[in-house]
């Protein structure tokens, strides 16, 4: 099962060299696995004040291969790679669609391709490049003890 949500580059994701901070895109991870559970009717935040635990970042594996930069769109895919009693693994990638859209520059007589959010109809062929991807280990903590505890099964049928 793979899940992708989409984000686009604000001025506040780039660094002094125009690109995107490389701490940026483990934000964008974390968004994407927010996302994710929300379409499998997990929400977090029910999950903390019902059942007392939660999912935490254990451990983390980043490649950067490729700079996004301000106004891209990035496609952030998730897909499980292991499934524990107490923990995910779960691999994540950062895309950028190579199928800009022309459009016009408000005010003026200019137009600009940029990558915008359209989804592709199904027979077209979707180009992109992979930018970033990494290796994201999250584990299932009792709050109070800060210890792991076992998924519970429901969590995992969903899963």
């Amino acid at each position: 099962m793979s899940f992708t949500h989409q984000v686009r580059v604000y001025w506040e994701d780039t660094d002094a060299g125009g690109i995107v901070f490389y701490a940026n895109y483990l934000k964008y991870f974390e968004r994407a696995r927010t996302e994710w559970l929300r379409s499998l009717g997990i929400g977090q935040q029910a999950l903390k004040s019902d059942l007392g635990c939660m999912f935490v970042v254990s451990e983390t594996h980043v490649k950067y291969l490729l700079p996004a930069v301000l106004d891209d769109i990035l496609d952030i895919e998730t897909v499980i790679t292991e499934k524990g009693r107490t923990s995910l693994t779960l691999e994540q990638k950062a895309y950028r669609s190579l199928n800009p859209v022309s459009t016009q520059i408000p005010g003026t007589d200019t137009y600009n391709s940029v990558n915008v959010g359209v989804t592709p109809a199904p027979s077209e062929q979707v180009s992109r490049e992979l930018l970033c991807s990494g290796t994201i280990r999250i584990g299932w903590i009792n709050i109070q003890s800060a210890r792991p505890a076992r998924i519970p099964s429901f969590i995992q049928e969903i899963l």
